[in-house]
């Protein structure tokens, strides 16, 4: 794939921040959850 500078940088902007947006995301709605939901996160991201 050729691309040019600006075209190269706007591509990388759109995905540069999506795993700190995932990340984030996960930890809110993990935030006020019960502890079995916790517990099934946490086994999760140990695999």
């Amino acid at each position: 794939m050729v691309m040019d500078a600006d075209a190269h940088d706007r591509a990388v902007a759109l995905v540069s921040h999506t795993p700190q947006l995932v990340s984030s995301m996960v930890a809110a709605r993990l935030e006020d959850a019960d502890e079995t939901a916790v517990r099934c996160a946490d086994r999760a991201s140990a695999t």
